[in-house]
């Protein structure tokens, strides 16, 4: 079950979001929206909160704000009627409201109000408002998942050993952590892989932390062969055959916004 309604929730929450910011726009740049609707079909839930109706309907496969537009009447009647639509008595099996606009009330639609009426400017805001929604979802979501989880990242830690090679022969064994080679320390997996690959038959003092204890141990990486990226040709590289342990480290809330 989880399998089909956590992709069907999270759709419902991106499309929510997007729609949500056509509607703030519309209301904020003074369009008329007699209508929030999540999905498509008959209403589920339906509730008015001053002039716009929130509508839950019964196929979450999308979502629309409906917008005074003198344009748009097919769209309108499919989507719960035309604000034109005057000689409407109810909406939703409701009464009509003596105070309100149409479709809910006999009031007539101020010339102002409606989305034809506003600048290019008003236009274009209200367009670009649900993917600028999305953009900032997706900001929101990335940042706590970084504050949350942390930063992924390769540490030199070795997962795991493969038999035969100078690391196994050496010693080493899984959970080992490589914290310097010939006394300088490591910065990354890659400075582990950079300095073992450019010491092919040579023997490198490991510094290792096995728990709480220390030790170094000697080890000399074997000849292998690898595709240098830079020129695309095989070149003689040094392994020791380890593999490292993927890790994370705690991101603070500044740096999983610019990060």
């Amino acid at each position: 079950m989880l399998a089909w309604a956590a992709p069907l929730l999270v759709f419902g929450i991106v499309v929510f979001v997007h729609e949500l910011g056509h509607f703030l726009m519309a209301k904020a740049v003074g369009v008329y929206t007699p209508r929030f609707s999540i999905g498509f079909g008959k209403a589920l839930l339906r509730k008015r909160w001053g002039e716009t109706e929130y509508v839950l309907a019964a196929l979450p496969l999308g979502g629309y704000v409906r917008m005074a537009s003198k344009d748009d009447e097919a769209t309108a009647f499919i989507e719960g009627g035309s604000e034109s639509a005057g000689t409407r008595v109810t909406v939703g099996g409701d009464q009509m409201d003596p105070d309100a606009m149409i479709p809910f009330g006999p009031k007539p639609i101020p010339a102002d109000r409606w989305l034809e009426s506003q600048p290019l400017t008003a236009k274009l805001a209200i367009l670009l408002a649900g993917v600028t929604m999305n953009i900032l979802l997706a900001l929101v979501v990335t940042t706590g998942m970084l504050v949350h989880y942390g930063m992924p990242y390769v540490s030199t830690t070795a997962d795991s050993l493969l038999a035969g090679r100078p690391a196994a022969a050496a010693g080493l064994l899984p959970g080992d952590s490589i914290a310097a080679i010939d006394g300088v320390p490591l910065t990354s997996w890659d400075s582990l892989v950079a300095k073992i690959s450019a010491s092919s038959g040579k023997p490198l003092d490991l510094d290792i932390r096995r728990g709480t204890e220390r030790r170094i141990v000697t080890v000399s990486p074997g000849p292998d062969t690898a595709t240098n990226q830079l020129t695309g040709k095989l070149e003689q590289v040094g392994r020791i055959g380890i593999m490292p342990r993927a890790a994370t480290r705690p991101v603070q809330f500044g740096e999983a916004i610019t990060g």
